[in-house]
């Protein structure tokens, strides 16, 4: 499916969409990939297929900066990571809501390492969402500039900007500024050198101080990702119970 266009820009956004098993109103999970200017494509995902049979909508979601749309499609996110995919995940959304049978008071956003990024900074700037889930997510693009390496620090200039900007554009930075308590789910790898565990926690702080629910799944042997088969399958039973 394609979203309506977006802000001045008039750009349309690209996302795939899978229906639950059931024919009825059902819950929603969009879920943003990782890069973010990586891309997902409609071929098969046991993933996808898992939450259909569980009663979920899977809405895969292509937020501008994302590959396989011409690389102004993609050059769309210089400056704009933290604004512009938070943007267009809000407006696919409710393109999807108005077209198909979604219960809408279960809407739920995911998203890895960069997605992570996007899903926890669209649960802060909409109701729209009733839960995120973070996996091994971005959530202090300032911290992670200081501890990657050369060529990710220059790739977060590219996508955000300086240093005060890279604070701004964080999901950490603008939980005290919501109105409302959130609730979050974080996956978190305790080797993971690329989003340390302390960023994690630190995150899940700020939502518990704030009066949300924030809960945490460390896993203390994985890294930047969830590998280990016995890990993956606690923590989809996790996630599924979180949403239920």
């Amino acid at each position: 499916m394609a979203g309506s266009p977006v802000g001045n820009e008039g750009e349309t956004v690209h996302g795939f969409f899978y229906s639950a098993s059931a024919n009825h109103s059902a819950p929603l999970i969009v879920r943003v990939h990782g890069g973010p200017t990586a891309a997902t494509y409609p071929v098969y995902d046991p993933l996808v297929a898992y939450w259909q049979q569980q009663g979920f909508h899977v809405l895969d979601i292509n937020p501008r900066g994302s590959g396989n749309f011409g690389r102004r499609y993609r050059e769309c996110l210089a400056g704009q990571w933290g604004i512009s995919d938070t943007d267009d995940v809000i407006a696919l959304v409710n393109a999807a809501c108005a077209r198909f049978a979604i219960d809408t008071a279960r809407c739920f956003i995911r998203g890895q390492s960069a997605g992570g990024f996007t899903a926890l900074n669209a649960l802060v700037a909409t109701p729209l969402f009733a839960a995120a889930t973070s996996l091994y997510g971005v959530t202090d693009a300032l911290s992670l500039s200081a501890k990657t390496h050369r060529f990710e620090s220059g790739y977060l200039g590219w996508l955000i900007g300086d240093e005060s900007l890279l604070a701004q554009r964080s999901p950490t930075y603008k939980v005290p500024h919501c109105q409302r308590p959130l609730r979050a789910l974080f996956i978190q790898g305790g080797k993971d050198a690329v989003v340390v565990p302390e960023q994690t926690h630190a995150m899940a702080r700020h939502i518990e101080q704030q009066g949300g629910e924030a809960q945490t799944l460390l896993f203390d042997n994985e890294y930047h990702g969830i590998r280990h088969p016995q890990a993956r399958q606690t923590m989809l039973a996790r996630e599924l119970a979180f949403y239920q």
